[in-house]
């Protein structure tokens, strides 16, 4: 049964875990980048120069947060208390992803 064996395995070194998490990441990012930008196109109606400005804000506060004139926390904040959004995540609430309000 020489054609049957299982290919040989090796360990993952640290840094190649690092590497594919910040893959999956950039992934999930992109993926959500990509339903809120449909989103706004589709049901929205924003024509690309919307979309493009929506888009070089989004930049903008990206930069800020890197510049450390604002944190994720604030902006999560300012959507809660400014605009009534509340943005949660699936695992922070208490019946999890598939709960559905009745």
């Amino acid at each position: 049964m020489k054609g049957n064996r299982w290919p040989s395995r090796r360990p993952v070194s640290y840094a190649e875990l690092l590497k594919l998490k910040a893959e999956a990441k950039s992934q999930g990012v992109m993926e959500a980048f990509v339903i809120f930008f449909s989103a706004l196109r589709d049901k929205e109606n924003f024509d690309p120069a919307h979309l493009r400005r929506v888009l070089d804000e989004m930049n903008g506060y990206a930069d800020s947060i890197r510049n450390g004139y604002v944190t994720i926390q604030d902006l999560h904040t300012a959507l809660k208390e400014e605009a009534g959004v509340e943005l949660v995540y699936y695992h922070d609430t208490p019946d999890g992803p598939d709960h559905k309000d009745p």
